[in-house]
């Protein structure tokens, strides 16, 4: 291939003598491939007096430009030797046409300097001659007349791009920063994601996170999702509802108000359930078998075999730091405690009143309410020692349910038998103001995060009451809802609560900010009883 663009001259043509001239005067001492042949040298004599300065000659006239002459190659320049003395400067000549540049010569080792002679009378500017081409620099020696300059050699081809490497680890991205703990956390749960780009979220699972990526399951299947592409995550909350006639566990996804997957069995009865502060396990009190059923919340299955309590468990709860489980037997005046990380019993029975049908932790975990159904009282006990603390604090109605304020200051105690709900200040164990007067036959309570409302089934008026619990009053007209609602549970954002109606197989849903039924009921199993919702993970 020609890479010169146009006829180019065999490796004979270019070292033929007659470009070898037109490159320098002296060939044989073009770089390694020649012969070298001696330098000259002049012999240096001693320094004469300097003259005296003459005067200047006259410039002479410019002579006309010469045509340009080919370029030759470049050789090595000669060795240059000692500075001789300066002669007077000749007439400039005329400027003659530039030769194209020639190869340059490698450079040789620089000699010593010479002895500088005396400064001549300054004559007339001579012609500039031809430019020689740079020798191999040896000892400083006499000039060599300049070559003629040699012409360009062509650009050579562009070298292919080599491929891509591989991408490395992204841990350093911001958006790693921002959000991989939080996904971490995500795994197993139900989550919305944003998508940078994209209009509108998607849910699913989390199935795993790693090497930059999650992999997300969703009704379109299961996909891989960059996690800088994701714009934010939020929390989706999961409701699950206890069907007692069924042996079932309901899910019911509060970001579409629809049911999710199938009924999970567990035991007989299943009458209440709580979930784990991580949201990892819900653990269900089966009243017909006298069992505790756990489920693994990632994927909505049962762990292990059914935890032996007491007889007729009703109530259950979970300890803030999610270690204990405690559960009310109704039918042996008692409660049980398990460990939650090996799903034991933890010691003996705690004795508490007659027919405990409640209980509550506070949110330190330090004591556990019970409220009592046949006793009309509620028990205090300290999860330091599992004992009960003090005498029961007598009400004189029958309790059906309790709730611990987000605070941890108050108990609130709904009772059935005088359609009122008792407030228990718990610094004192004591009772405080008269008891709120609700609807018929008041059972479940439970209060908006914050700890500004409490929102009460009364399960014979088929309504909500609503109470302000900073002037412990009720506020607006009751809710009403489906037949006989027993359980209630409020969404960790506080924007939902909702409620399980046992008479009519059906949740009803309430929009807490204007107190209103959002949507039609949403069918479960056969007497949904208890619910519980998944915290906030996020």
């Amino acid at each position: 291939m020609d890479f010169f663009g146009g006829e180019h001259m065999s490796k004979e043509e270019w070292n033929s003598p007659e470009i070898l001239y037109g490159a320098a005067l002296d060939p044989n001492s073009i770089g390694p491939t020649f012969s070298p042949i001696p330098s000259a040298q002049i012999l240096t004599g001693p320094t004469g007096p300097t003259g005296a300065t003459g005067p200047q000659g006259n410039t002479g006239a410019q002579g006309p430009t010469g045509l340009q002459g080919s370029s030759g190659l470049q050789g090595p320049a000669g060795i240059q030797g000692p500075t001789g003395l300066q002669g007077p400067t000749g007439l400039q000549g005329p400027t003659g046409l530039q030769g194209p540049t020639g190869l340059q010569g490698p450079t040789g080792l620089q000699g010593p300097t010479g002895l500088q002679g005396p400064a001549g009378i300054q004559g007339p500017t001579g012609a500039t001659g031809t430019q020689g081409n740079t020798g191999a620099l040896g000892p400083t020696g006499l000039q060599g007349p300049s070559g003629v300059q040699g012409s360009t050699g062509p650009t050579g081809l562009q070298g292919i791009t080599g491929p891509t490497g591989p991408t490395g680890n992204q841990t350093s991205e911001p958006c790693f920063q921002d959000i991989e703990t939080t996904l971490q956390h995500c795994i197993g749960r139900m989550v919305s994601l944003l998508l940078s780009g994209c209009c509108d979220p998607i849910q699913g699972q989390v199935l795993n996170v790693g090497n930059g990526s999650i992999r997300f399951s969703s009704e379109n299947g299961t996909r891989v999702i960059a996690i800088c592409n994701i714009a934010s995550i939020t929390s989706i909350f999961l409701a699950y509802i206890t069907n007692l006639n069924d042996n079932t566990v309901s899910i019911i996804n509060t970001a579409t108000n629809t049911i999710t997957g199938t009924p999970i069995p567990v035991g007989n009865n299943p009458i209440s359930i709580a979930i784990t502060p991580d949201g990892t396990r819900a653990y269900v009190a089966n009243r017909g078998d006298g069992t505790v059923s756990v489920i693994n919340t990632a994927t909505n299955t049962i762990t292990g075999t059914p935890i032996p309590v007491e007889g007729g468990p009703s109530s259950i709860a979970i300890t803030p730091d999610g270690t204990r489980a405690y559960v009310a037997n109704r039918s042996s005046d008692t409660v049980s405690v398990i460990d939650t990380s090996t799903n034991t019993i933890i010691g003996a029975p705690i004795s508490v009143g007659t027919e405990p049908f409640a209980i509550a932790i506070t949110p330190d975990g330090t004591r556990a309410y019970v409220a009592n159904f046949l006793g009309k009282t509620v028990s205090v006990i300290d999860t330091s020692t599992n004992t009960t603390i003090g005498a029961p604090i007598f009400l004189g109605f029958n309790p059906l349910g309790i709730a611990i304020t987000p605070n941890g200051g108050f108990a609130y105690v709904p009772s059935s038998g005088g359609n009122t709900v008792f407030v228990i200040d718990t610094s004192t164990n004591t009772i405080i103001g008269a008891p709120i007067s609700v609807g018929n036959d008041p059972f479940a309570i439970a209060f908006t995060p914050n700890g500004s409302f409490a929102y009460i089934t009364n399960s014979s008026d088929n309504t909500v009451s609503v109470i302000n619990t900073s002037t412990n009053t009720v506020i607006g007209a009751p809710i009403s809802v489906g037949n006989d609602p027993l359980g209630i549970a409020i969404t960790p954002v506080g924007t939902r609560a909702y409620v399980t109606n046992s008479n009519d197989n059906t949740v009803s849903v309430i929009n807490t900010s204007t107190n209103i039924i959002i949507g039609a009921p949403i069918s479960v199993g056969n007497v949904p009883f208890g619910i519980a919702i998944t915290p906030d993970f996020i």
